[in-house]
């Protein structure tokens, strides 16, 4: 399966999820950060409760620092806007993987009888947990700086 992963920064091939990055950034060793992330992951992958779940869901989704994946989609377009994001320069991964292998938010609510999130369903969001590793391979990494477009008025009063 192809998806795409949108971010300001370039990364080359030694990707995190965003707590990962946010602990190594706040002076922590990547033993620690790894802990720290696999907690979160646990909550995610073998919760105590389904209001644990929910929660630990609703945290990775809405806030990074709380985050146990690498986000990914599967519309570039999607990934385009994240790393568009601002107006400045920003980069696209697009990455290969197992179907299998990704965590999937949208199935995980369905799955749990969990409303869908309005706020993030539309991005059918892929996690890859923790670190880009195999099975995951990154395709190809891309700068983007800007998108053009092309209008043509259809109707105007």
């Amino acid at each position: 399966m192809i998806v795409y992963h949108g971010c300001k920064s370039l990364y080359g091939d030694k990707l995190y999820c965003p707590i990962i990055n946010y602990d190594l950034r706040n002076g922590k060793s990547i033993d620690q950060a790894l802990f720290k992330a696999q907690t979160l992951l646990d909550d995610l992958t073998a919760p105590i409760d389904k209001f644990m779940l929910q929660s630990a869901l609703d945290d990775a989704q809405k806030t990074s620092f709380k985050s146990p994946f690498i986000s990914t989609t599967p519309y570039r377009s999607i990934a385009r806007s994240f790393a568009l994001n601002r107006g400045t320069t920003g980069f696209i991964y697009t990455i290969e993987g197992p179907d299998d292998s990704f965590f999937d938010f949208n199935n995980v609510r369905a799955k749990n009888n969990f409303p869908p999130h309005k706020t993030f369903e539309w991005m059918n969001e892929l996690g890859i947990p923790l670190e880009l590793k195999l099975p995951f391979e990154i395709i190809q990494i891309e700068e983007i700086s800007e998108i053009i477009e092309i209008a043509q008025v259809v109707y105007k009063k």
